[in-house]
């Protein structure tokens, strides 16, 4: 039924608690990898969630060099070579493999660059640079090869998602991230 607010509600469940018939045992069992609430909830359920306070712990590496080279007043050529690493953990919020995604940045990059002086009005540049970015996002590696019928699921479903690829399912609450 439509209630204020443009918002609708639907009958109550007897005693507020939903029967345990009625709740799917996959769900219940990813569920026991979830942290129980931390605040009381409203009716709405507009605070039921609250936005863990977590720190991102992040490790950079950066490298740059550069060689420069005058071979004489009318040549000279430098190369310089970058480079770049993030590794980081980000929204680690229960400290298991259900939320916690590991960042890695790669960033591999460099120039050469080659100078000649043929007269005073004519000079050749040749100029070539490189530079590879990867980004890697990815769940924790003891989710990796996870067995899914710890789950719930079926050894005919966890058997057909190859090992390597096969992880601890990803659930993105609404309104939470």
């Amino acid at each position: 039924m439509a209630i204020a607010g443009g918002r609708f509600q639907e009958s109550p469940i007897p005693g507020n608690i939903v029967p345990s018939n009625r709740v799917n045992p996959i769900a219940r069992n990813i569920l026991s990898y979830y942290a129980l609430p931390c605040v009381q909830g409203t009716a709405d359920g507009t605070n039921n969630l609250p936005l863990p306070n977590t720190t991102e712990n992040a490790h950079y590496y950066t490298g740059m060099g550069r060689i420069d080279h005058n071979f004489n007043e009318r040549h000279r050529l430098f190369i310089r070579m970058n480079t770049m690493e993030r590794n980081s953990v980000a929204v680690d919020w229960f400290h298991n493999l259900t939320t916690a995604r590991p960042f890695e940045f790669q960033s591999r990059g460099g120039i050469v660059d080659d100078v000649y002086t043929i007269s005073p009005s004519l000079v050749v540049n040749l100029h070539y640079g490189y530079d590879r970015f990867v980004r890697i996002y990815d769940s924790l590696p003891e989710a990796h090869g996870f067995d899914l019928t710890k789950l719930g699921f079926s050894s005919a479903y966890n058997n057909m998602i190859p090992v390597p690829f096969r992880r601890f399912p990803y659930i993105t609450i609404a309104g939470y991230a």
